[in-house]
């Protein structure tokens, strides 16, 4: 059966977003009474950062939500900016494009925040 579209992950997959991440964790942290280190965060990113809260630092669905929240006012203000696409990346959606193959990203990012990200990278197209 030929493929008839394609879908990404966009954190991991298409752009390295893990350091940017970490800082923005790290940065807004001590404001709830935890503290970790980039190094630290980066093999536990992945789920939503109330998730990680959860389970990295045993915080209450309470704080989860207040760190999430000041979490993804950091990162949008300092860090989303940073946010560089994987070696090849450029390249592999420009093929795809090109060859009339529809593309989609799949992402647990909020809409907002990926739709930015593919405007920043300039993949966004008509």
């Amino acid at each position: 059966m030929p493929v008839k579209a394609v879908l990404f992950d966009l954190d991991g997959t298409l752009v390295d977003s893990l350091q940017t991440v970490a800082e923005a964790l790290v940065e807004v942290l001590p404001r709830h009474g935890f503290h970790s280190t980039v190094e630290a965060l980066i093999p536990r990113i992945g789920p939503p950062v109330a998730v990680l809260a959860r389970e990295m630092f045993g915080a209450t669905e309470e704080q989860a939500e207040r760190l999430n929240r000041d979490y993804l006012d950091a990162y949008y203000a300092r860090y989303v900016d940073r946010t560089r696409p994987h070696d090849g990346a450029d390249a592999l959606l420009a093929h795809l494009y090109e060859a009339g193959m529809p593309l989609g990203i799949v992402t647990n990012k909020h809409e907002e925040g990926a739709r930015y990200i593919v405007r920043l990278l300039g993949w966004e197209r008509s």
